[in-house]
Protein backbone atom coordinates (compact mmCIF):
# COMPACT_ATOMS: atom_id res chain seq x y z
CA UNK A 1 0.00 0.00 0.00
CA UNK A 2 2.78 2.26 0.68
CA UNK A 3 4.50 1.87 -2.09
CA UNK A 4 1.38 2.45 -4.39
CA UNK A 5 0.83 5.67 -2.45
CA UNK A 6 4.44 6.73 -3.14
CA UNK A 7 4.00 5.86 -6.55
CA UNK A 8 0.60 7.78 -6.79
CA UNK A 9 2.16 11.08 -5.42
CA UNK A 10 5.29 10.57 -7.66
CA UNK A 11 2.11 10.49 -10.57
CA UNK A 12 0.39 13.43 -9.39
CA UNK A 13 2.70 15.69 -8.23
CA UNK A 14 4.27 16.97 -11.97
CA UNK A 15 0.30 17.93 -12.71
CA UNK A 16 0.55 19.49 -8.96
CA UNK A 17 3.43 21.98 -10.14
CA UNK A 18 1.80 22.45 -13.80
CA UNK A 19 -1.32 23.52 -12.84
CA UNK A 20 0.41 25.48 -9.74
CA UNK A 21 2.72 27.61 -11.58
CA UNK A 22 -0.21 29.33 -13.96
CA UNK A 23 -2.35 29.22 -11.29
CA UNK A 24 0.11 31.51 -9.12
CA UNK A 25 0.72 33.89 -12.35
CA UNK A 26 -2.91 34.72 -12.37
CA UNK A 27 -3.35 35.22 -8.81
CA UNK A 28 -0.59 37.49 -8.50
CA UNK A 29 -0.88 39.52 -11.18
CA UNK A 30 -4.68 39.86 -10.52
CA UNK A 31 -5.91 38.86 -13.84
CA UNK A 32 -8.59 37.32 -12.00
CA UNK A 33 -10.30 40.94 -10.66
CA UNK A 34 -13.52 41.94 -11.57
CA UNK A 35 -14.29 45.26 -12.67
CA UNK A 36 -15.84 46.04 -9.41
CA UNK A 37 -12.42 44.70 -7.95
CA UNK A 38 -10.72 47.01 -10.22
CA UNK A 39 -12.82 50.06 -9.08
CA UNK A 40 -12.12 49.79 -5.30
CA UNK A 41 -8.57 49.57 -6.00
CA UNK A 42 -8.32 52.78 -8.53
CA UNK A 43 -10.77 53.89 -5.74
CA UNK A 44 -7.78 53.43 -2.55
CA UNK A 45 -5.05 54.33 -4.74
CA UNK A 46 -5.82 56.51 -7.75
CA UNK A 47 -2.21 56.36 -9.17
CA UNK A 48 -2.77 53.07 -9.58
CA UNK A 49 -2.78 51.47 -13.49
CA UNK A 50 -4.70 48.46 -14.92
CA UNK A 51 -4.10 46.91 -17.57
CA UNK A 52 -4.87 42.97 -18.16
CA UNK A 53 -2.67 40.29 -20.25
CA UNK A 54 -5.24 37.55 -20.70
CA UNK A 55 -8.79 39.50 -20.42
CA UNK A 56 -10.50 42.80 -22.14
CA UNK A 57 -12.55 43.88 -19.47
CA UNK A 58 -12.14 47.49 -20.72
CA UNK A 59 -15.54 48.34 -21.75
CA UNK A 60 -17.25 46.82 -18.89
CA UNK A 61 -14.94 48.43 -16.37
CA UNK A 62 -15.63 52.13 -18.64
CA UNK A 63 -19.34 51.33 -18.28
CA UNK A 64 -18.84 50.74 -14.61
CA UNK A 65 -16.78 53.89 -14.37
CA UNK A 66 -19.34 56.14 -15.93
CA UNK A 67 -21.98 55.12 -13.50
CA UNK A 68 -19.91 55.18 -10.32
CA UNK A 69 -18.10 58.60 -10.66
CA UNK A 70 -21.77 60.12 -12.78
CA UNK A 71 -19.43 62.37 -14.84
CA UNK A 72 -20.87 65.57 -16.61
CA UNK A 73 -19.09 65.38 -19.50
CA UNK A 74 -17.29 62.00 -20.95
CA UNK A 75 -15.12 60.82 -23.83
CA UNK A 76 -16.79 58.09 -25.54
CA UNK A 77 -15.05 55.88 -28.47
CA UNK A 78 -13.09 53.52 -29.34
CA UNK A 79 -9.26 53.31 -27.92
CA UNK A 80 -8.52 55.89 -29.61
CA UNK A 81 -10.22 58.42 -27.42
CA UNK A 82 -8.39 57.30 -24.65
CA UNK A 83 -5.91 60.01 -24.19
CA UNK A 84 -8.50 62.77 -23.41
CA UNK A 85 -6.90 63.39 -20.08
CA UNK A 86 -9.28 64.79 -17.18
CA UNK A 87 -5.92 67.16 -16.27
CA UNK A 88 -7.04 69.27 -19.36
CA UNK A 89 -10.43 69.93 -17.41
CA UNK A 90 -10.90 72.92 -15.32
CA UNK A 91 -13.10 70.48 -12.90
CA UNK A 92 -11.54 66.95 -13.06
CA UNK A 93 -14.15 65.32 -11.02
CA UNK A 94 -16.87 65.95 -13.81
CA UNK A 95 -15.02 63.90 -16.29
CA UNK A 96 -14.17 60.37 -17.07
CA UNK A 97 -12.98 58.90 -20.18
CA UNK A 98 -15.03 55.85 -21.53
CA UNK A 99 -13.07 54.99 -24.78
CA UNK A 100 -13.00 51.74 -25.04
CA UNK A 101 -16.74 50.71 -25.00
CA UNK A 102 -17.46 51.44 -28.27
CA UNK A 103 -17.14 48.97 -30.73
CA UNK A 104 -19.33 49.66 -33.48
CA UNK A 105 -21.93 52.49 -33.88
CA UNK A 106 -24.65 50.30 -32.22
CA UNK A 107 -22.41 50.02 -29.20
CA UNK A 108 -23.30 53.97 -28.66
CA UNK A 109 -26.84 53.14 -28.83
CA UNK A 110 -26.89 50.82 -26.83
CA UNK A 111 -24.51 52.70 -24.11
CA UNK A 112 -27.02 55.33 -24.35
CA UNK A 113 -30.44 53.30 -23.75
CA UNK A 114 -28.64 52.19 -20.65
CA UNK A 115 -28.01 55.11 -19.11
CA UNK A 116 -30.43 56.05 -15.81
CA UNK A 117 -32.94 58.49 -15.96
CA UNK A 118 -31.05 60.57 -13.54
CA UNK A 119 -27.89 60.85 -15.28
CA UNK A 120 -25.55 63.82 -14.84
CA UNK A 121 -24.30 63.38 -18.04
CA UNK A 122 -25.19 66.38 -20.43
CA UNK A 123 -21.68 66.53 -23.01
CA UNK A 124 -20.47 63.68 -24.98
CA UNK A 125 -16.64 63.86 -26.94
CA UNK A 126 -17.49 61.36 -29.37
CA UNK A 127 -15.10 60.12 -31.25
CA UNK A 128 -16.33 58.30 -34.54
CA UNK A 129 -13.83 55.90 -36.06
CA UNK A 130 -13.70 55.86 -40.13
CA UNK A 131 -14.07 52.49 -40.23
CA UNK A 132 -17.32 52.54 -38.14
CA UNK A 133 -19.27 53.62 -41.65
CA UNK A 134 -17.55 51.16 -43.49
CA UNK A 135 -19.97 48.27 -45.00
CA UNK A 136 -17.18 45.23 -44.47
CA UNK A 137 -15.83 46.23 -41.34
CA UNK A 138 -15.63 43.56 -38.64
CA UNK A 139 -14.23 44.63 -35.09
CA UNK A 140 -11.56 42.43 -33.29
CA UNK A 141 -11.83 44.38 -30.16
CA UNK A 142 -14.79 42.44 -28.41
CA UNK A 143 -14.61 42.74 -24.95
CA UNK A 144 -13.93 39.21 -22.81
CA UNK A 145 -16.60 38.02 -20.60
CA UNK A 146 -16.43 37.43 -17.35
CA UNK A 147 -18.36 35.44 -14.72
CA UNK A 148 -19.48 37.87 -11.51
CA UNK A 149 -18.29 34.67 -8.90
CA UNK A 150 -14.61 34.91 -7.75
CA UNK A 151 -14.00 31.42 -8.51
CA UNK A 152 -16.04 30.86 -11.55
CA UNK A 153 -13.84 33.61 -12.89
CA UNK A 154 -10.87 32.52 -11.61
CA UNK A 155 -11.40 29.07 -13.33
CA UNK A 156 -12.62 30.27 -16.47
CA UNK A 157 -9.83 32.53 -16.59
CA UNK A 158 -7.44 29.71 -15.98
CA UNK A 159 -8.94 27.44 -18.52
CA UNK A 160 -8.30 29.89 -21.52
CA UNK A 161 -5.32 31.05 -20.44
CA UNK A 162 -2.66 28.70 -18.42
CA UNK A 163 -0.82 27.41 -21.38
CA UNK A 164 -0.25 30.91 -22.59
CA UNK A 165 1.14 31.35 -19.30
CA UNK A 166 3.63 28.88 -20.24
CA UNK A 167 4.12 30.32 -23.57
CA UNK A 168 4.73 33.97 -22.86
CA UNK A 169 6.79 33.16 -19.33
CA UNK A 170 10.66 34.17 -19.83
CA UNK A 171 9.95 36.57 -23.03
CA UNK A 172 7.27 38.65 -22.13
CA UNK A 173 7.47 38.44 -18.19
CA UNK A 174 9.87 36.68 -15.67
CA UNK A 175 8.97 36.17 -12.02
CA UNK A 176 10.60 39.74 -10.51
CA UNK A 177 7.78 41.04 -12.52
CA UNK A 178 4.99 40.15 -10.15
CA UNK A 179 7.32 41.98 -7.14
CA UNK A 180 5.63 43.45 -4.20
CA UNK A 181 6.07 47.09 -5.25
CA UNK A 182 4.31 45.85 -8.81
CA UNK A 183 1.33 44.56 -6.89
CA UNK A 184 1.15 47.33 -5.47
CA UNK A 185 0.84 50.10 -7.64
CA UNK A 186 -0.60 47.78 -10.75
CA UNK A 187 -3.38 45.65 -11.32
CA UNK A 188 -2.80 43.00 -13.83
CA UNK A 189 0.22 41.29 -15.78
CA UNK A 190 1.04 43.69 -18.88
CA UNK A 191 0.45 46.72 -16.02
CA UNK A 192 2.93 45.20 -14.02
CA UNK A 193 5.64 44.39 -16.65
CA UNK A 194 5.09 47.40 -18.27
CA UNK A 195 3.85 49.72 -16.23
CA UNK A 196 1.11 50.84 -18.82
CA UNK A 197 -2.50 50.79 -18.06
CA UNK A 198 -5.64 52.80 -17.39
CA UNK A 199 -5.71 55.21 -14.88
CA UNK A 200 -8.13 56.13 -12.30
CA UNK A 201 -10.35 58.48 -14.87
CA UNK A 202 -10.28 55.81 -17.87
CA UNK A 203 -7.46 57.12 -19.28
CA UNK A 204 -4.80 55.19 -20.42
CA UNK A 205 -0.90 55.58 -19.85
CA UNK A 206 1.50 54.75 -22.41
CA UNK A 207 4.82 54.72 -20.38
CA UNK A 208 6.71 52.03 -22.49
CA UNK A 209 6.22 54.54 -25.28
CA UNK A 210 6.30 57.42 -23.14
CA UNK A 211 10.18 56.29 -22.00
CA UNK A 212 11.46 54.89 -25.30
CA UNK A 213 14.37 57.32 -27.19
CA UNK A 214 13.38 55.68 -29.97
CA UNK A 215 10.10 56.75 -30.04
CA UNK A 216 9.72 59.20 -33.02
CA UNK A 217 11.69 56.39 -35.55
CA UNK A 218 9.27 53.60 -34.54
CA UNK A 219 6.25 55.85 -35.51
CA UNK A 220 8.32 56.47 -38.82
CA UNK A 221 8.55 52.44 -39.55
CA UNK A 222 5.10 51.76 -38.14
CA UNK A 223 3.94 54.32 -41.18
CA UNK A 224 5.62 52.60 -43.33
CA UNK A 225 4.79 49.12 -42.37
CA UNK A 226 0.96 50.50 -43.15
CA UNK A 227 2.07 51.39 -47.02
CA UNK A 228 3.86 48.02 -47.40
CA UNK A 229 0.81 45.81 -45.52
CA UNK A 230 -1.92 47.91 -47.52
CA UNK A 231 0.00 48.03 -51.53
CA UNK A 232 -3.56 46.62 -52.65
CA UNK A 233 -6.01 47.61 -50.53
CA UNK A 234 -5.49 51.25 -49.91
CA UNK A 235 -8.12 52.25 -47.33
CA UNK A 236 -7.27 49.06 -44.99
CA UNK A 237 -10.55 48.87 -43.00
CA UNK A 238 -10.81 52.70 -42.22
CA UNK A 239 -12.85 53.29 -46.15
CA UNK A 240 -14.22 51.42 -47.99
CA UNK A 241 -15.51 52.03 -51.95
CA UNK A 242 -18.95 52.56 -50.08
CA UNK A 243 -20.15 54.50 -47.31
CA UNK A 244 -22.95 52.41 -45.24
CA UNK A 245 -26.29 54.17 -45.33
CA UNK A 246 -27.33 51.49 -42.49
CA UNK A 247 -24.73 52.86 -40.35
CA UNK A 248 -25.47 56.56 -41.08
CA UNK A 249 -29.08 55.83 -40.19
CA UNK A 250 -27.68 54.37 -36.86
CA UNK A 251 -25.62 57.58 -36.16
CA UNK A 252 -28.84 59.57 -36.58
CA UNK A 253 -30.82 57.14 -33.86
CA UNK A 254 -27.84 57.65 -31.70
CA UNK A 255 -28.31 61.59 -31.99
CA UNK A 256 -31.73 60.92 -31.65
CA UNK A 257 -31.20 59.36 -28.56
CA UNK A 258 -29.04 62.07 -26.96
CA UNK A 259 -31.54 64.85 -27.81
CA UNK A 260 -33.90 62.81 -26.21
CA UNK A 261 -31.30 62.55 -22.73
CA UNK A 262 -31.04 66.39 -22.85
CA UNK A 263 -27.47 65.26 -23.87
CA UNK A 264 -25.14 67.28 -26.70
CA UNK A 265 -22.75 65.66 -28.75
CA UNK A 266 -19.19 67.11 -29.95
CA UNK A 267 -18.50 64.58 -32.65
CA UNK A 268 -15.81 64.19 -34.54
CA UNK A 269 -13.93 61.71 -36.92
CA UNK A 270 -10.77 60.41 -35.64
CA UNK A 271 -7.51 61.78 -36.62
CA UNK A 272 -4.91 59.60 -37.93
CA UNK A 273 -1.25 60.05 -39.26
CA UNK A 274 -0.79 62.94 -41.42
CA UNK A 275 1.25 61.23 -44.26
CA UNK A 276 -1.06 58.40 -44.65
CA UNK A 277 -3.61 60.89 -45.19
CA UNK A 278 -2.05 62.74 -47.22
CA UNK A 279 -1.66 59.42 -49.41
CA UNK A 280 -5.16 58.59 -49.71
CA UNK A 281 -6.03 62.34 -50.40
CA UNK A 282 -3.25 62.73 -53.52
CA UNK A 283 -4.32 59.50 -55.11
CA UNK A 284 -6.90 59.47 -57.32
CA UNK A 285 -8.97 56.91 -56.54
CA UNK A 286 -12.43 55.36 -54.66
CA UNK A 287 -10.76 55.69 -51.54
CA UNK A 288 -9.79 59.68 -51.80
CA UNK A 289 -13.39 59.81 -52.88
CA UNK A 290 -14.66 57.63 -49.64
CA UNK A 291 -12.16 60.00 -47.34
CA UNK A 292 -14.36 63.19 -48.67
CA UNK A 293 -17.14 61.94 -48.84
CA UNK A 294 -17.75 60.48 -45.55
CA UNK A 295 -17.29 64.09 -43.38
CA UNK A 296 -19.68 65.73 -45.90
CA UNK A 297 -22.14 62.57 -45.02
CA UNK A 298 -21.36 62.66 -41.24
CA UNK A 299 -22.26 66.35 -41.35
CA UNK A 300 -25.27 65.92 -43.00
CA UNK A 301 -26.48 63.98 -39.97
CA UNK A 302 -25.98 65.94 -37.72
CA UNK A 303 -27.35 69.32 -38.77
CA UNK A 304 -30.27 68.04 -37.46
CA UNK A 305 -29.21 67.62 -33.96
CA UNK A 306 -28.30 69.67 -31.03
CA UNK A 307 -24.85 68.30 -31.57
CA UNK A 308 -22.01 69.61 -32.93
CA UNK A 309 -18.85 68.31 -35.75
CA UNK A 310 -15.71 67.88 -36.74
CA UNK A 311 -13.54 66.17 -39.57
CA UNK A 312 -10.40 65.98 -37.62
CA UNK A 313 -8.72 63.70 -39.71
CA UNK A 314 -6.27 65.53 -41.00
CA UNK A 315 -4.05 66.75 -38.01
CA UNK A 316 -2.88 69.74 -39.52
CA UNK A 317 -6.11 71.51 -38.97
CA UNK A 318 -4.63 71.45 -35.22
CA UNK A 319 -1.03 71.63 -35.86
CA UNK A 320 -0.94 68.15 -35.00
CA UNK A 321 2.33 66.07 -36.13
CA UNK A 322 2.87 61.87 -36.94
CA UNK A 323 5.04 61.57 -33.81
CA UNK A 324 2.28 62.35 -31.54
CA UNK A 325 0.63 59.39 -32.20
CA UNK A 326 1.66 55.89 -30.36
CA UNK A 327 1.06 54.37 -33.33
CA UNK A 328 -0.32 56.11 -36.95
CA UNK A 329 -3.98 55.48 -35.61
CA UNK A 330 -3.99 56.10 -31.56
CA UNK A 331 -2.92 59.69 -30.91
CA UNK A 332 -1.05 60.76 -27.74
CA UNK A 333 -2.23 63.00 -25.06
CA UNK A 334 -0.61 65.98 -26.52
CA UNK A 335 -2.11 65.43 -30.14
CA UNK A 336 -5.57 65.46 -28.03
CA UNK A 337 -4.62 68.57 -26.26
CA UNK A 338 -4.31 69.85 -29.37
CA UNK A 339 -7.87 68.73 -30.30
CA UNK A 340 -9.10 70.15 -26.97
CA UNK A 341 -7.87 73.65 -27.53
CA UNK A 342 -9.18 73.54 -31.27
CA UNK A 343 -12.61 71.82 -30.49
CA UNK A 344 -13.15 74.14 -27.12
CA UNK A 345 -12.16 77.63 -29.35
CA UNK A 346 -15.16 76.68 -32.15
CA UNK A 347 -17.53 75.75 -29.55
CA UNK A 348 -18.95 77.86 -26.62
CA UNK A 349 -20.81 75.86 -24.62
CA UNK A 350 -17.55 73.18 -24.75
CA UNK A 351 -15.16 75.88 -23.41
CA UNK A 352 -17.03 75.88 -19.67
CA UNK A 353 -14.81 73.16 -19.22
CA UNK A 354 -11.57 74.77 -20.28
CA UNK A 355 -9.48 76.96 -19.33
CA UNK A 356 -7.93 77.72 -22.96
CA UNK A 357 -4.90 80.13 -21.74
CA UNK A 358 -3.61 77.56 -19.21
CA UNK A 359 -4.31 74.46 -22.22
CA UNK A 360 -2.07 76.35 -24.52
CA UNK A 361 0.75 76.89 -21.87
CA UNK A 362 1.01 73.51 -21.00
CA UNK A 363 1.31 72.78 -24.95
CA UNK A 364 3.92 75.02 -24.84
CA UNK A 365 5.54 73.68 -21.84
CA UNK A 366 5.22 69.52 -23.42
CA UNK A 367 9.24 69.12 -24.69
CA UNK A 368 8.20 65.88 -26.59
CA UNK A 369 5.33 63.91 -27.93
CA UNK A 370 3.47 63.64 -24.63
CA UNK A 371 2.22 65.43 -21.87
CA UNK A 372 3.62 65.16 -18.21
CA UNK A 373 1.69 66.14 -15.44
Amino acid sequence: MKLFLKKLVLFIVPFVILVAFPAIILFLSKEYYSVHDILREHTANPKALFNFAYVNLTGEYKKLLVTAKKPEIIALGTSRVMEFRSEFFTQPEKFVNAGGIVVYLSSIEAFLNDLPADTNMRYILLGLDQEFFNPEYVSANIGTYSPPNTYNRFMTLFARSWKRVYQDYGHKFTLPDLNAENRQNYIGLSAMVHHDGLRADGTFQFTKAMNDPNHKVKIEAQIQDWFTTHATNRGGPYYNKNISLEYLTTLNRVLTLADKKNIRVIGFLSPYANTIYKDFMNTDDIYKQTAIELPRKISTVFAGHNATFADLSDIRVFNGLDTEFDEPFHPTDKLILRMVIYLAEHDPELRQFFDIPKLKQLLHNTSDDFVRF
